[in-house]
């Protein structure tokens, strides 16, 4: 170690005073990789895939993130944050309800997706012919889907025209419609009765990890809270965050918006978020992302390995020229630097052709997941591959160039 140190030291005060020295070392290198460019081949592939990938994954792995963690969400609804009125405290006696003008302003708060206002009552009975189901009601708003994952196993959710039509239309769990119809397929188009008021089946929701939505009957919010008895007043929101990463800072947010709305009340509000599930998604998208980078080390030091053995045989091929370069004169700082130069152009040629096949796979990228992405993030990605390309050419260089630069000028020239 002490001896490469000594070595660079003196490099650098070659430098200081023999700047076209570069130059002339550069143009050098250049000619001595293309001529050997048979075996720099596989070292220059390593970089270059290495390179492109680190691009591609610094560029995009914020948007990556994020569509990942609404995918996750589908398991947990770890991005949602929710406010209810808590009855169980000392404000019991006060029945509050929350306003248009809630939502409107949780609506504006940063980060925030979708605000779903949502009206809960159970123990409703739910008629079919002669068939009795007790059931919960969810009076919910045209949000409510966007901001809740809850696909429809057959059928479609409640629409936009639903809500403004106020129609009698829902939308019920799988057991339910077992329970009433006999089977999920056989409930859409089927009318059932509630509180003696028509509601025509549209579809028929999927998995969630909520069991309660297995007996759960959906019907639009406009229509309920004219119609539907005891569904007049809005005690429950839902918000959903873009991303996981920014939930419980939003939960504060959304406890201090509620709370300058309904002052004098605010013990009564409670807004929590499922610290469990987003735990169990921080996890996962951890370790996706040490996998991700520990793969993509492993192949650019695959490509450092690569190109400091060409380099090891390249100095072995040119021991009689190392030899009389230092009998004309050339200075072990010189040699070292010689071949260093060369290890360098090797693996900047490889970031070059990587840096462009990156910048390719963030463009593709980006349009296959319909998402954008931050320029600033990719222009740093480039500067970052081109450091890193610079510093694994310095390093998988150094111990060959100095071993050639410490030959004995004698012994160098007679090598067979």
């Amino acid at each position: 170690m002490q001896r490469i140190v000594k070595h660079l030291g003196h490099i650098f005060r070659v430098f200081e005073y023999r700047p076209r020295l570069a130059a002339d070392l550069l143009r050098l290198s250049l000619r001595h990789a293309l001529r050997n460019r048979r075996r720099y081949r596989g070292a220059v592939v390593a970089v270059a895939l290495g390179v492109a990938a680190l691009t591609a994954v610094i560029t995009l792995g914020d948007t990556i993130e994020e569509l990942l963690g609404r995918d996750l969400e589908l398991l947990g609804s770890a991005t949602i944050v929710e406010a209810r009125w808590d009855f169980d405290r000392s404000l019991r006696w006060h029945h509050g309800s929350y306003s248009l003008r809630d939502e409107e302003d949780l609506r504006k708060l940063p980060g925030v997706m979708a605000v779903a206002a949502v009206i809960w009552k159970k123990g409703e009975r739910i008629t079919y012919k002669k068939r009795n189901v007790t059931a919960r009601i969810g009076a919910v708003d045209e949000s409510f889907f966007r901001a809740v994952a809850l696909p429809a196993a057959f059928g479609r959710q409640l629409n936009q025209a639903d809500y403004r039509a106020k129609a009698a239309r829902c939308t019920i769990g799988k057991e339910l419609a077992e329970q009433l119809f006999g089977s999920e397929r056989e409930a859409v188009g089927k009318s059932v009765l509630l509180q003696y008021i028509p509601f025509q089946v549209v579809g028929v929701l999927g998995w969630n990890l909520d069991p309660d939505y297995e007996h759960t009957m959906l019907i639009p919010l406009s229509l309920a809270q004219g119609k539907i008895r005891g569904m007049n007043k809005i005690r429950h929101l839902r918000v959903r965050a873009v991303g996981w990463s920014i939930v419980p800072e939003l939960a504060s947010r959304v406890q201090e918006v509620l709370v300058a709305n309904q002052p004098g009340y605010g013990r009564g509000i409670s807004v929590f978020y499922y610290k469990d599930r987003l735990a169990n998604i921080e996890n996962i998208v951890i370790l996706f992302k040490t996998f991700v980078y520990l793969a993509i080390l492993v192949v650019i030091i695959l490509g450092g390995i690569s190109i400091s053995n060409v380099m090891a045989g390249v100095v072995v091929e040119r021991t009689r020229e190392i030899g009389l370069s230092l009998a004309l004169g050339a200075t072990p700082a010189t040699i070292v630097m010689q071949f260093l130069f060369e290890s360098v152009t090797a693996s900047c040629l490889g970031g070059l052709i990587g840096i462009g096949i990156g910048s390719l796979a963030v463009e593709v990228g980006a349009r296959l997941i319909g998402a954008g992405f931050d320029y600033r993030v990719f222009l740093l990605a480039l500067l970052a591959s081109a450091v890193l390309s610079v510093l694994l050419g310095l390093i998988s260089g150094v111990v060959p160039a100095v071993k050639a630069s410490e030959m004995d000028c004698m012994q160098a020239m007679r090598f067979e």
